[in-house]
């Protein structure tokens, strides 16, 4: 289920062709780095240099008070930190000084709900700022468990014997530590969302999929006074409605959630920034397919289903929250079910980690569109049928996209949260595995409208990644890419292959860009193939 599917065998049988891309200049890795490079120094120059000065958290946004401060927004801050020290965009210093000045914030002036805290601060005071009528005075557990997923990455980033390294990392355990997830499940089985003093739970509960699910990790992994039961997963977020095995959306395997093409994107981006699908599979769903397959369905629902006079293309497309026009609906969180023709830039942008080639084509636009461009690079949304875009800037919608850019270049982010114990301990409660694919390629995203998966070569390893699973060890595994007239261009072999996953990693500069057909061997005794574009 990983290349070919259902719809893709209806359609007329792809073929590859000898014309090179004439625009394959474009998704060079040089160009793709870049861009990416400029969007994301953008977004976190949001949180760096455009912070509440006292606390040094994220602002909600460019269109809010100068004082209100984004819980959630400031931990995808945190959780940019490692990256921007990366990228050279910081010091490391800096950096640390920044994650130690927001935790003294958080463990000292913050008002806190049972260890939460609350979804906006005053940034001068630490009072909790009303976000809506049920929360006035009130902890807001998902937002507190995305601020404590920043601190647990920069605990394993900032590892070293610094004396402010050391006392960040204390700070960081003594906060984790503190935090009661269980009194949140107000002993029922899901957790809540948030608890107000004065009006008491927020009725809405944490139930699956959606991207409250750190919340349920590290919930689980916590310590043993505040920790939730796995049963409080398994009902909880589990529930009655989590799972439609089975269900095939324009030819994606899609087994997850009620709606049938999917939620807002940021449902499927914002959680996956830390926990790495290509790691998760349980009794329900192979995570990274669920994560690939979503933007792929919101992709195809906006290129061949939705409104031809919403204006869509394949390089203006993307449901996720954002801002409209007055007259739409104003902020709110859009999908294929509830779709009004406004594009969300960042959805396209989140989706680069997941489906690099089909996002990049509409970053590519978006970056190159002079009418989306403000302070911080490109700005909220945009609505083509009505000639208008929204200039402004939302701290949960831009700062995650920093992160996500990066797990797109090096998996660094992924690979720092995966391996804390917290959140290791909490995967392992939950009963996620590695995921098993049927032998032959993975992890390849096909277009089912075409047949074919276009596949970018990264811009930090300038390589294209051809990814393959073997049932069983193998002797030999090989590689080829034939052009169209059948022709062998490229080969390559692998030997002594354990079971499991495994990559071929081509060079860019070693094929030509066009369109073509993997073939993969296995010990002489089987072949797998696969049509892709090499842009």
């Amino acid at each position: 289920f990983c290349t070919a599917s259902a719809f893709a065998q209806r359609v007329a049988r792809p073929v590859p062709t000898d014309e090179p891309y004439a625009d394959s200049a474009l998704w060079s890795p040089a160009n793709q780095a870049a861009v990416l490079d400029r969007i994301g120094r953008g977004y976190f120059d949001f949180f760096w240099k455009g912070c509440e000065p006292q606390s040094k958290m994220a602002l909600r946004g460019t269109a809010r008070g100068a004082t209100t401060v984004s819980l959630a927004a400031s931990g995808y801050g945190l959780t940019a930190l490692p990256g921007a020290v990366e990228r050279g965009w910081i010091t490391r210093r800096q950096a640390v000084e920044r994650w130690l000045h927001i935790l003294r914030f958080l463990g000292g002036k913050a008002e806190r709900y049972h260890g939460a805290w609350s979804h906006w601060i005053d940034g001068p005071t630490g009072k909790c700022m009303k976000f809506s009528s049920q929360q006035v005075d009130a902890g807001d557990l998902v937002e507190s468990a995305f601020m404590m997923m920043g601190c647990l990455v920069c605990s394993e980033y900032f590892a070293g014997n610094d004396p402010d390294e050391r006392q960040a990392r204390a700070l960081t355990e003594e906060l984790w530590r503190s935090i009661d997830w269980k009194f949140y499940t107000n002993g029922e089985e899901a957790l809540r969302w948030a608890w107000d003093r004065t009006l008491g739970f927020l009725p809405l509960k944490l139930i699956g999929p959606n991207e409250s699910l750190p919340t349920y990790i590290l919930a689980l992994g916590a310590p043993k006074e505040h920790a939730i039961a796995v049963e409080n997963y398994q009902k909880g977020w589990i529930g009655s409605r989590y799972s439609y095995p089975g269900r095939m959306v324009y030819g994606y395997r899609f087994e997850l959630g009620r709606l049938e093409k999917g939620q807002p994107l940021f449902a499927t981006q914002h959680p996956y920034l830390w926990l790495d699908p290509a790691q998760m599979s349980d009794s329900y769903a192979n995570y990274w397919e669920f994560v690939a397959n979503h933007p792929m369905i919101v992709r195809h629902y906006c290129l061949y289903e939705a409104p031809k006079r919403y204006g869509y293309s394949e390089t203006a497309w993307g449901l996720s929250a954002s801002y409209a026009p007055k007259e739409l609906g104003a902020y709110k969180g859009r999908h294929p079910a509830d779709d009004q023709g406004v594009i969300a830039t960042s959805a396209a942008i989140g989706a680069i980690s997941a489906i690099p080639y089909y996002a990049f084509k509409t970053i590519l636009a978006m970056h190159r569109n002079k009418n989306l461009q403000g302070e911080y690079g490109i700005v909220d949304s945009f609505v083509p049928f009505m000639n208008q875009v929204d200039e402004r800037y939302v701290g949960v919608a831009i700062v995650p996209l920093v992160a996500i850019i990066e797990n797109y270049r090096s998996g660094l982010v992924r690979q720092l949260a995966m391996q804390n114990a917290h959140v290791r301990e909490g995967l392992r409660l939950a009963g996620f595995r590695q995921p098993v694919y049927p032998e032959g390629f993975c992890r390849m995203t096909v277009d089912t409208a075409t047949g074919f998966a276009d596949l970018l070569a990264n811009p930090d390893t300038e390589r294209y990644a051809i990814r393959y699973y073997l049932a069983s060890p193998a002797s030999k595994v090989t590689l080829e890419v034939l052009d169209a007239q059948g022709k062998v261009r490229l080969s390559r072999t692998a030997t002594r292959q354990g079971a499991g996953e495994g990559i071929f990693e081509i060079d860019y500069h070693s094929v030509a860009k066009r369109s073509c057909l993997l073939r993969l061997t296995v010990d002489s005794r089987e072949q797998h193939e696969l049509y892709a574009t090499l842009r």
